[in-house]
């Protein structure tokens, strides 16, 4: 992932994530009994930002 620990996830990263895990749900469930169809996705981010230091100021 591109940020560190510190950084959080950027939205590259968050979004790749999101692919991997929803693939990831659609081969876990092929011999399930349960199914579900993934339609269209609509995905709501929150962001949140803070200074750590008077850099640039």
């Amino acid at each position: 992932m591109s940020g560190s620990a510190d950084d959080g996830l950027d939205l590259t990263d968050a979004v790749r994530l999101l692919r991997r895990q929803l693939a990831a749900a659609q081969r876990d469930a092929q011999h399930s009994d349960v199914r579900f169809r993934v339609g269209e996705v609509t995905v709501e981010l929150a962001v949140q930002l803070t200074r750590t230091g008077n850099e640039g100021r």
